[in-house]
């Protein structure tokens, strides 16, 4: 059992290490509509409901795309 416990172990380190290594080196938002998914799941979150289509993403997510770099399809 013990053994097990080893590699259980080990293999949650890779993980994240391989999680650190990604936040490390992409930027926030690297996608062109990451912030969107982002703020869908934010939305369900704090309301419990699906977003309408119309619905905005947060402000907090709003000043995160201006403080951010951005890549240069989202500039605008």
């Amino acid at each position: 059992m013990p053994l097990r416990r080893g590699v259980l172990a080990l293999i949650w380190m890779a993980f994240l290490a391989r999680g650190l290594f990604y936040v490390s080196v992409l930027p926030m938002w690297e996608g062109f509509d990451e912030y969107g998914h982002f703020g869908f799941v934010d939305y369900l979150s704090a309301t419990g409901k699906l977003p309408e289509p119309a619905e905005r993403v947060s402000a907090e997510i709003n000043r995160s795309l201006d403080l951010v770099p951005l890549p240069w399809t989202l500039r605008d």
